[in-house]
Formats: C-alpha cells, sequence, structure tokens
C-alpha cells in the first residue's frame, strides 16, 4: 500500500452523526414541507470512537490535518464520543486543525468547561487551534426562530463555559430578515467572549423561494444578500477549465468528506445524493461499496479508479458519469455556494 497519496490531503469535514436537538427551516435532515418529520432518507448513526480509531489507524492518517467536524445531517455534539474524537485527534498527531459547527445547545456547562481545556492543550501541543464554531443566527430575540428547538440562554452558558475553560471559539451568524437588527447586539457578545464573529451567506438565505418550500420557508435579509452575493465570482478551477468551471474541493483542495455512515466523499454533495438514491447510485452500481471505511482501508480508497481519475474525467457533461450536482453547487452558475464575511471585512466561500 503506497501511504504517499495521504501527503495530498489537506483535511477532512467529517459527519460525526445523524443526530439533532434541533430543526433548522431548509435542513435536508427534514421533509420541507413537515419540519418535524424526518426525511426519509435520513438513519440515526453515529461514528464512534471504535470506528474512528479504525478509519484513523495511525499517526500517519492523522497528522498534518484538518478536520472540520460538521456534516450535513446532524449537529456533532450530539454524538456521546466526540470528546474522545477530539482527544484521539489531540494526543495521536501532531500539527492537526480541529474545527468543529455546533449549535451549542447540547451538554452541560461542566462538560463545556472540560472541553475548552481540552482547546487549551491542543493549541500548547500542536500550535494549532481546536475551534468551536457556534452557528447562532440571533440573539435572545431571535435565534430561536431559524435555530428551532434550541435555548438561547443555555447556549450563552455553554459558550462562557467553553471560553473559562481556555477554549477558542467563533460565533457564525446568518443573517436572515427576522434578525438583522441583532447582528450588532451578537457581535458585541461575541467580543465579550473572546471570539471571532463571523456572518455567513449561506444558501438556506435563498434557496427556500427557488425550491418552491412552503412551510419551510425563511425570508432572507435582502441588504446582506445583494451586497454580497457574488463576492468571488470569477474564481474557477485551479486545474483544467471544465465545462462548467468546477471547482472541485478534492481534485482542487484535497480535501474530503466522511459520513455518518462511514463512506468517503469528495463532498457533502454526491453523499447526499447517495442518502437520497439520487445520482451517486450510479456508482453503486457500478463499483459497489468501494468507499465504506468500514471495509476499504483510505488509502485503498482514494487510490480507487474513480477517486483517482474517473471523478475529474466525469467534470465534462459528456462523461457516462457525470453528475449535475457539480455543476449545480460547484459550477459557474452555482447558486447555493456559501460565503463568510469576516470582521475584518473579508470574504471567503466554504
Amino acid at each position: 500500500m503506497n501511504t504517499n497519496i495521504l501527503k495530498k490531503v489537506i483535511g477532512f469535514e467529517i459527519e460525526a452523526t445523524t443526530r439533532c436537538n434541533a430543526g433548522c427551516p431548509g435542513c435536508p435532515r427534514y421533509d420541507y414541507d413537515e419540519l418535524d418529520k424526518l426525511n426519509s432518507c435520513v438513519t440515526l448513526e453515529d461514528i464512534t470512537i471504535n470506528e474512528f480509531k479504525h478509519i484513523f489507524h495511525s499517526p500517519e492518517y492523522m497528522t498534518n490535518k484538518k478536520y472540520h467536524f460538521c456534516g450535513l445531517l446532524g449537529d456533532c455534539i450530539s454524538n456521546k464520543d466526540i470528546f474522545e474524537i477530539f482527544s484521539h485527534i489531540s494526543l495521536n498527531s501532531e500539527n492537526a486543525y480541529i474545527q468543529f459547527s455546533t449549535n451549542g445547545s447540547v451538554r452541560n456547562t461542566a462538560w463545556w468547561h472540560s472541553l475548552g481545556e481540552l482547546s487549551t492543550f491542543h493549541h500548547e501541543k500542536h500550535r494549532r487551534d481546536l475551534t468551536a464554531i457556534f452557528a447562532v443566527d440571533g440573539h435572545r430575540e431571535t435565534n430561536h426562530i431559524y435555530r428551532r428547538r434550541t435555548n438561547f440562554d443555555k447556549i450563552l452558558e455553554n459558550m462562557y463555559a467553553y471560553k473559562a475553560g481556555g477554549g477558542t471559539g467563533k460565533w457564525m451568524y446568518i443573517v436572515f430578515d427576522h434578525n438583522e437588527h441583532e447582528v450588532e447586539i451578537a457581535r458585541e457578545e461575541a467580543r465579550k467572549l473572546g471570539f471571532e464573529f463571523e456572518i455567513k451567506i449561506s444558501h438556506r438565505n435563498v434557496a427556500m423561494e427557488a425550491e418552491k418550500m412552503t412551510k419551510s420557508s425563511m425570508s432572507s435579509s435582502s441588504t446582506v444578500s445583494e451586497k454580497f452575493k457574488h463576492p468571488l465570482s470569477g474564481v474557477y478551477s485551479k486545474q483544467v477549465k471544465f465545462d462548467h468551471n468546477i471547482e472541485c474541493r478534492w481534485t482542487d483542495d484535497y480535501r474530503l468528506f466522511i459520513g455518518a455512515n462511514k463512506t468517503l466523499w469528495p463532498c457533502c454533495y454526491l453523499y447526499q445524493s447517495a442518502l437520497e438514491n439520487k445520482e451517486a447510485t450510479k456508482l453503486e452500481s457500478m463499483y459497489g461499496n468501494f468507499n465504506d471505511l468500514m471495509k476499504h482501508d483510505l488509502v485503498d480508497v482514494l487510490e480507487h479508479e474513480w477517486f483517482d481519475s474517473v471523478l475529474k474525467d466525469s467534470f465534462y457533461s459528456g462523461h457516462e458519469m457525470h453528475f449535475n450536482k457539480c455543476d449545480k453547487h460547484c459550477g459557474d452558475g452555482a447558486s447555493r455556494r456559501d460565503y463568510i464575511i469576516q470582521d475584518d471585512g473579508k470574504r471567503k466561500k466554504l
């Protein structure tokens, strides 16, 4: 087995669980027209600490990597083993970045304080951050409107407990019409916490109307969306001009996605397609379970012909394995890209 390919891998986005306590409109976890009904494609499952150790079975697989625990269907803090997973990375790798996204409303303050202490330990050992990204879209008056079933006072207690333990954090804020007036209040709260504050221009701001959702519809902030609608237009693939100027997280940036079902993908979009029995099912019909990390080593999957060559070839629309999702989400006409507006005014694309 040639593990040199691991040196190319910059990092992993990992869906540690499909469980979540919230019920956000627009989340693919729920039926778009019945917000308290799980989508039929959702199976409740987690990546356990033992499964994580099986996938990343040696320091060579973990060192010099960036880990973002976010995913598609769940909040990673709802995974009962998540503290152990973070600890395992921190203790058994070198030069590792860890960040995780959460609504911040589960676990108690003692747990969050301990996680803050782990964040401090990680920074001292690696000189790299372990960062909590709190997805809080409002302050006391409005956060619960989008982050349904969450409690802002509990979130704030957890944020301060995490900071008291020494934790590094960010406050990520999606701006809608209903919460635009609380942006500065939240920004000041973030300053008190010592957290960075970032505004997110999300596809969820605009997708509701375009996809004719009803009960899940949510007005976006027209002023913010228009101001930053196409902040990075014209930035396309670094390697070659494909039919739709596709920017691929794997072929361009060597970033990968691991779903809670322990399958490896270039991105969450093709993972979602497979869950929903859409385009990505053609991969299963041709290659079987080639990307199942409980049955195949990570390196073997990356050396598979689909990751090695077929994926890149499929960016041309005439290819038999072409995915329309690649055009829709990562082509030059993509309408569902997410952007971050940092406190210093700089912009970055997710």
